[in-house]
């Protein structure tokens, strides 16, 4: 019992932190507005042209950017490629304060990102692990940098909260015999996570592992649930689809994209008189991963050597609590298809505008609660090693 009550301690300290961090560094004098890495200026002309057009579809064909100063529109193309549904509900938000200033509108996806790490502390509390275990659990999202990362005006946060809602979810299905509400909360956290594809694909791609690594599990759930799954899962795709029918692809080269794509290589460096081959360039896309955090980048080495490490251990026998061994494996599973997927993706980008930015770390924080569970994991089969001898 004293454990727990130190685990749990340690688990609000590292909430408490984790708040102290993101609100600090986000002061309004620290970070500029709209933070020009982060996308903000694009993320909030979505939502503007959508309110001035009194539209809920946007029209990649006439998709300005928008001057925050005088209100007007510029001549410049918006380069995102995003589903609305994000801006459907921001949309909502400014109807319902039209007199708050566009800086304030942080305030709500601050919230989410809060809401995100208050889940992914209590799966940690859940797991019970020991009082070690759980120190590493709690500072995982400090070192993965995701305070860095969150906070500002984009999808980014309601995605990784819908990433937590579906961990937590999947644990109460793993676990306990809540696992029909467990199953309708992963659903959530997909829904909730499909405001920006990463997130949808890496979601949908856990719980599929799930239901395929526990069939016991999967057959308990009645004929109704899957007919609802499948419907509200139909719907979900369904603005992918538009964009497909409409654009060719559930993720369009918009025009404003691809201007956008080659103006930023060759500001980077990235155009290149002759293409880098196939290995480099993957190297180099995987670099990315650190090149976002100059000053700490040996620090964001830790989450890419530990995932996979605790991946390939969650498969030998008597390694851990089942629970955590499917979540670990899942995760794992589920971010090698995303980084498969991103490679594909991107390859035929980078021989048209030399683009080398597609996979970077913050696409995969919607599975931040699974990570944090495979870096305790990875530590307790250490400890359990050492002791061993």
């Amino acid at each position: 019992m004293r454990e727990r009550k130190i685990a749990a301690l340690l688990l609000i300290e590292a909430w408490i932190l984790f708040a102290l961090v993101l609100v600090l560094r986000l002061q309004w004098d620290m970070v500029p507005f709209p933070a020009p890495t982060m996308d903000e200026h694009a993320h909030i002309s979505y939502t503007l042209d959508l309110i001035r057009k009194q539209a809920w579809w946007p029209d990649f064909q006439n998709f300005p950017l928008t001057d925050f100063v005088s209100g007007t529109i510029t001549e410049q193309t918006n380069y995102l490629n995003h589903p609305p549904t994000f801006y459907w509900l921001m949309k909502l938000v400014h109807a319902a304060f039209p007199s708050a200033s566009l800086i304030d509108f942080r305030l709500l996806t601050i919230g989410f990102t809060m809401l995100a790490i208050a889940i992914t502390m209590r799966i940690g509390y859940l797991l019970e692990l020991s009082v070690p275990a759980t120190g590493v659990f709690a500072l995982c999202p400090l070192l993965m940098h995701v305070q860095q990362l969150s906070g500002f005006y984009n999808n980014d946060s309601l995605a990784v909260l819908g990433g937590s809602v579906c961990c937590l979810g999947s644990f109460y299905w793993l676990n306990t015999h809540r696992y029909r509400s467990g199953f309708f909360a992963m659903l959530l956290g997909i829904a909730l996570a499909s405001v920006k594809m990463t997130g949808f694909l890496l979601t949908t791609l856990y719980v599929v592992t799930l239901l395929a690594l526990r069939p016991e599990l999967r057959k308990r759930l009645p004929r109704m649930v899957w007919v609802f799954a499948i419907t509200i899962f139909g719907a979900l795709t369904l603005p992918y689809l538009n964009f497909w029918i409409a654009y060719g692809s559930p993720v369009p080269t918009t025009a404003g994209q691809a201007q956008w794509l080659l103006v930023q290589s060759q500001q980077i460096g990235w155009l290149y008189d002759q293409h880098l081959p196939f290995i480099p360039w993957m190297l180099h896309v995987l670099s990315m991963f650190t090149n976002q955090f100059p000053d700490r980048s040996e620090l964001t080495l830790l989450p890419l050597l530990w995932l996979p490490t605790a991946f390939s251990l969650s498969f030998k026998r008597s390694s851990g609590a089942p629970a955590i061994n499917t979540m670990v494996r899942a995760s794992g599973a589920a971010t090698l298809f995303l980084l498969l997927a991103h490679f594909a993706f991107s390859w035929p980008r980078y021989l048209t505008y030399g683009w080398m930015g597609d996979a970077l770390l913050r696409y995969y924080f919607p599975l931040l609660p699974a990570y944090c569970a495979a870096a305790a994991y990875l530590y307790q089969w250490l400890s359990k090693r050492c002791k061993s001898g």
